[in-house]
């Protein structure tokens, strides 16, 4: 009996680790513009049990992957505001330029370019095991007037330019 009991968990625990795992889910994305062309993200997610197994023993970071992915994407210096398991919110310079002329102020944000993290995860040794979904169910940018532009599940969040 003890050795049947070894036997199905060796089957279990092989088809589970033949399964791919459900990995970072993009829930929302906040992008607030300041009036210098800065702006705060914050970035909701959850992770899959294969990562949460990961991040607890400090082998895969979300904070300091997308860190690096909204660095790369904008070219703008990000830096981590806070941490916490299922949101990281950074501080990022330069997101938008900023232009004033007689008509008023024109914002015009980057690109955003989240194909970035699923790249990184395809170039690691678990990839085969996780399945990253970078693309927020719902995106958000705020301009300083209240003007705000809403995407769903955009993996790549356009140019806005936006007047006021």
């Amino acid at each position: 009996m003890h050795r049947f009991r070894v036997i199905c968990l060796f089957v279990l625990a092989g088809v589970l680790a033949s399964m791919p795992a459900a990995a970072l889910h993009s829930r929302y994305l906040d992008i607030a513009v300041d009036r210098n062309g800065d702006a705060t993200v914050t970035f909701e997610y959850t992770l899959g049990w294969v990562e949460q197994a990961l991040a607890f023993l400090g082998m895969v970071k979300p904070d300091r992957d997308l860190e690096r992915i909204f660095g790369e994407s904008t070219g703008g210096t990000v830096t981590t505001l806070s941490a916490d398991p299922g949101a990281t919110s950074f501080s990022v310079t330069g997101l938008a330029t900023v232009t004033n002329d007689s008509l008023g102020t024109t914002y015009t944000t980057r690109g955003i370019n989240l194909s970035w993290g699923k790249a990184g995860y395809e170039s690691s040794i678990l990839a085969p095991l996780l399945e990253p979904d970078f693309s927020p169910d719902l995106t958000v940018v705020r301009f300083p007037d209240a003007y705000s532009v809403a995407f769903r599940d955009q993996l790549v969040i356009p140019v806005i330019v936006h007047s006021f």
